[in-house]
Formats: structure tokens, C-alpha cells, sequence
């Protein structure tokens, strides 16, 4: 069988591809994207250690840039004045006491990786929210929540 198009049948057949592209970028014009983000966490720093923050001593131009770009949060507590805690609470959003990495850690002594403790795997993280979420999460550095298998942050959504 021989198609044949009209001249108008030509231009409603463009007129109909045009619209349906049209069509089409405005669903990826209208899609929202997630945003990205990083967290950085760093032990023994004080609130102005960084240029971000109004160290005039240390110069951090990448810190310096993503502050710029992105979002810099400055206040915040954290309910110890050690690692363990801290981390507990910012990979779980609850307060160390509550998910038992209060003291650093049951022991007294620092995490290491003989300690039989850490961040109970039952704990729901940020990186298994995020997950949920649709999110590709990764941690890099110290993880000080616990070094046993069923501690790891491979265990806690990373």
C-alpha cells in the first residue's frame, strides 16, 4: 500500500510532531530534581577553623566555594564533646543518649576496632532515608560508629 500526504496532511503530521515535542520538553522542564548534597563532618574543629567561618589562618577555597554555592548551617549543638556521639547523632538525627552512643562508648574508651559495640544496626540513618528517598548515598573517612560486621556502614545505608 502507497501512502500519500497532501500538502495539508504534511503540515498537520509537522504540526502534530511539533506539538508533541513541545509536549515532551516541557515534562523534563517541569521535573523536579533532587538536589545534591554533602555533609562534612570533622572532629576537633571549632566553629571559625575554616574560612567559611571567619578563619583568617587556614585558607579553604573548596569549603570556600561550596559554602558559597550551596547552604552553610551555622547553629548547631551536639550532645558531647567527643566523636562517637556527635556522629551517632548526625547519621541518626536523634540525641546520642537515645540510640546509646552517649559516652564514647559504653566502655569509656574510644571505639576501636576490637570494641563489641556500636550504632545499633536497627537505628534508621539518614543514608537509609535517603535511600528510600532515591538517593545514591557513599561515606567517606572515619566512620567511628562501630567496627564489628554488623556495625559497618554498609550495614547502615551506605
Amino acid at each position: 500500500m502507497y501512502w500519500h500526504l497532501s500538502v495539508l496532511g504534511r503540515w498537520n503530521l509537522l504540526g502534530l510532531f511539533v506539538a508533541l515535542l513541545t509536549m515532551l520538553s516541557q515534562v523534563d522542564a517541569n521535573e523536579t530534581r533532587k538536589p545534591n548534597f554533602i555533609v562534612v563532618f570533622c572532629d576537633n574543629l571549632g566553629y571559625g577553623d575554616i574560612e567559611p567561618f571567619g578563619s583568617t589562618l587556614h585558607r579553604t577555597p573548596n569549603l570556600n566555594r561550596m559554602a558559597a554555592e550551596g547552604r552553610k548551617f551555622t547553629h548547631f549543638c551536639v550532645t558531647a564533646g567527643v566523636c562517637t556521639p556527635s556522629r551517632a547523632s548526625l547519621i541518626t538525627g536523634c540525641y546520642s543518649q537515645r540510640v546509646g552512643m552517649h559516652t564514647n562508648p559504653r566502655d569509656g574508651i574510644v571505639l576501636r576496632p576490637v570494641s563489641p559495640y556500636g550504632l545499633a544496626p536497627e537505628e534508621v540513618t539518614i543514608a537509609e532515608s535517603l535511600k528510600d528517598a532515591g538517593y545514591a548515598t557513599a561515606i567517606v573517612g572515619k566512620w567511628h560508629l562501630g567496627d564489628q560486621p554488623m556495625f559497618l556502614p554498609t550495614r547502615q545505608g551506605f
